[in-house]
């Protein structure tokens, strides 16, 4: 999910970000390079810990919020949907896989769901596993049973974009699932495009003075994997509050790079299988303890939907060695 935009009026800002421990994991992601929301399970519980009010999230998005938060504290809050690749060519099969996972909580559960194929997806229905049924009159794809304490079912297929497809088309493929031990329904969405952009995204901090460590070069690549040439791309990176930025260090090897406001923004375009690298020194207090920091980045390709990446990278403490100085009299 998209980082989300805050608004806090006519509330006071007294949010904040969180790290999270090493058993809970980021939930959502403010704008600020910062999560805003973590979750955290145990072996028959779960919970999400917010650092903002709800009410501060646009109000288009605060269903889809719900939503997510509904499903992952549900039982079966582990089930997933994905497709095997997010940009692919028309007629050219597609493998989803649907995995309905009941946690481990002691507790039996009845499941129902539903999957309505987009229009253009050809279902093979030779390909279909998981005793999952097809109707075509419908599109639907459907199964019911029952899971017990922390029971998996798996449903695969191959769909086949067809018709008429613009460069670029979007494909999105929508579950219903229902928790029937909580009454509770969720989606999970597995989306891709037809002759697209793929825009792949790392970052590294390496500490120039290892010892010291507090000066570092930030280093971003970006790099079409896709099968067709970007629009405009426009790449907003959050750089973590701890840092400062040296502007004047800031270099592109293509495009145009600028930075402001603690973030490093990038506008340029990529043919198929270009890659621009982005370089910048950052500078930090000397600290005497570990720390972890957050880089995020947000790359619109003008053609997808925004892609979100996150990497956190752990920092050194300040280091110092005394010298050991050893003598032996010679007899």
């Amino acid at each position: 999910m998209l980082p989300l935009s805050l608004d806090f009026t006519p509330y006071q800002n007294h949010g904040d970000g969180i790290f999270p421990a090493a058993h809970s994991q980021p939930f959502f992601w403010s704008d600020r390079a910062l999560p805003v929301g973590t979750a955290t399970a145990g072996d028959n519980w779960r919970a999400i810990f917010w650092g903002v009010p709800f009410e501060t999230i646009a109000p288009a998005e605060q269903a889809e919020v719900m939503n997510r938060v509904v499903g992952w504290l549900s039982d079966l809050g582990d089930s997933s949907f994905v497709v095997d690749q997010r940009v692919g060519l028309v007629g050219e099969p597609r493998t989803y896989t649907l995995t309905v996972q009941q946690m481990d909580n002691g507790l039996s559960n009845s499941v129902w769901l539903t999957n309505t194929l987009s229009p253009w997806l050809q279902i093979d229905l030779a390909s279909i596993t998981g005793d999952a049924t097809y109707n075509a009159a419908t599109r639907q794809l459907t199964w019911s049973g029952t899971l017990p304490s922390g029971g998996q079912h798996l449903i695969t297929y191959q769909a086949t974009p067809t018709g008429p497809l613009a460069l670029g088309q979007i494909i999105e493929n929508e579950v219903v699932l229902h928790d029937g031990r909580h009454d509770l329904t969720f989606t999970r969405r597995a989306t891709s495009w037809v002759n697209a952009p793929e825009i792949a995204t790392t970052i590294t901090a390496v500490p120039n003075q290892p010892l010291v460590a507090t000066v570092f070069t930030t280093t971003v690549d970006l790099q079409n994997l896709g099968l067709a040439a970007s629009g405009p791309i426009s790449t907003v990176v959050s750089l973590p509050n701890s840092f400062y930025v040296v502007t004047d260090t800031l270099r592109s090897s293509a495009g145009s790079a600028s930075v402001g406001d603690r973030r490093l923004y990038w506008e340029g375009l990529l043919d198929v299988g270009d890659v621009v690298t982005l370089t910048l020194v950052l500078t930090r207090e000397v600290t005497a303890f570990p720390q972890r920091a957050a880089f995020t980045t947000l790359v619109d390709d003008g053609v997808t939907h925004p892609a979100f990446f996150a990497e956190w990278i752990d920092l050194p403490v300040y280091t110092s060695y005394l010298p050991v100085l050893r003598h032996e009299s010679v007899p």
